[in-house]
Order: structure tokens, then C-alpha cells, then sequence
């Protein structure tokens, strides 16, 4: 408030002055010390109101000087910035970000239910971390002796899996296998491949829609008969 009135002041004053300075040149009765000394007056209050402007500016604008006072800060703002663009990145394409390197797959052929345990070890390459939610879906096929796919029941997850930023961990499924399947094995010299590229296991993230990975192609070792 005491800046606005300032500044009516000086125009006055400024008014007043120019209404001096004619009577000066027109009136010489006018003294000239008294006239120096009100120019004096008017330069200071000017210079007043100069400074009252700039001191009203940067309180409206707190940003522009806090930024010239601040400029060590870009750095962890940058650093900001830098991971933000990171959690997009990894937000948008999170199924490249579980990355897989390497697989087991361990038989049980007794009971009336044979079933192979099968282990994916995988890499959180991402930034957040991700977990598991149950839901499998896809059949996994196996290759026949003869080179022919068969599908098999859906597998199931055997439990669930937290893998956290930059943590490697163990998908573990277990599939099921008919009576059939062991006529591969002694064909296959104990070998046989099972193809799980058409099963979708689903992963959820608080930070993250919900993604699907798929899995790949495993080698079961059935131990040799005596």
C-alpha cells in the first residue's frame, strides 16, 4: 500500500517541480538554491520509489529470486527428473523389464498324477517393485518325439513372488502331465521340451498397471533307470 502512495506522491512532486523550473526561467524572483534543493528532493524520492517497485516485484515473484539464490539446487532437481523419466519408461513396457535368466524344471513322474516342477529365475530390471497376483493364463505345449505339439492342462503357481528394484528371484510353477507324456521320454534319450511362450503369468506393481510376462521354453531331465 505505502509503495502506491509513494509513487502518487512523486508524480505530484514531479508535477510541482516542472511548475518550478518554468517559473525559474520565466520568474526570476523564483530563488535557484531553493530550487536545487527540491530537484534534490524529487531525485531522492524517485531512487525511493525505484527501489519500492523492485522490493514489490520480488515479493509477487518469489520464484525468479529464490531460483538466482538457489542454483545448487538444479542438480537434485535434475537427478528428479532423470529418475521420473525412468518410471515412465519402465510404466510403459514393463514386460521387457522382467528379465529372464534361467530355467529348471525338476519331474515327479509316480503317483497318479505325474507333474513337473518348473522354476523361471528372473531379474527386476524396473524400478518398482513388482509381485505376483495368481492369475495364470495359456496352455503350455510339449514336443512329441515326432516333433508334434500337444497342449497340456494350465499350470499353476506354486507361490507368490516379490521381486523388488534390481533383485533376481524364482517364478515357480508346477504342470501337470498326462501318463502319456513319459511315452516321449525313453524317444527322447530322457529329455523332453516343454513350451510355456503361450503362458501369461500376470504381475501388478502399486505404482504400475497390472502386466502380463510370458514364459519360455524348458528342458526336462528325467533321471536314467537302473
Amino acid at each position: 500500500m505505502w509503495e502506491k502512495i509513494i509513487a502518487i506522491g512523486t508524480v505530484i512532486i514531479v508535477l510541482q517541480g516542472c511548475v518550478l523550473i518554468w517559473l525559474a526561467f520565466n520568474r526570476p524572483t523564483v530563488p535557484w538554491l531553493a530550487l536545487i534543493i527540491y530537484v534534490a528532493l524529487v531525485a531522492g524520492l524517485c531512487a525511493t520509489t525505484i527501489f519500492s517497485f523492485k522490493i514489490l516485484r520480488l515479493r509477487q515473484n518469489p520464484t525468479s529470486s529464490a531460483s538466482s539464490q538457489n542454483a545448487h539446487a538444479e542438480t537434485p532437481k535434475a537427478e528428479g527428473n532423470h529418475v521420473e523419466k525412468l518410471a515412465d519408461e519402465d510404466s510403459a513396457d514393463m514386460t521387457k523389464r522382467m528379465i529372464l535368466c534361467g530355467t529348471s524344471a525338476t519331474p515327479c513322474m509316480e503317483g497318479a498324477e505325474p507333474y513337473v516342477d518348473v522354476t523361471f529365475r528372473i531379474v527386476n530390471a524396473s524400478v518398482f517393485a513388482v509381485m505376483t497376483n495368481g492369475t495364470v493364463e495359456g496352455n503350455a505345449m510339449y514336443i512329441g518325439y515326432s516333433g508334434e505339439r500337444h497342449p497340456l492342462r494350465r499350470p499353476e503357481l506354486a507361490e507368490t513372488l516379490i521381486l523388488n528394484h534390481a533383485q533376481v528371484g524364482n517364478l515357480k510353477v508346477r504342470q501337470f502331465v498326462p501318463l502319456s507324456f513319459t511315452d516321449n521320454i525313453a524317444a527322447g534319450g530322457g529329455k523332453i521340451k516343454i513350451d510355456f511362450s503361450l503362458v501369461q503369468f500376470t504381475f501388478r506393481s502399486p505404482e504400475t498397471r497390472p502386466f502380463i510376462w510370458f514364459g519360455d521354453e524348458v528342458e526336462v531331465q528325467f533321471p536314467q533307470r537302473p
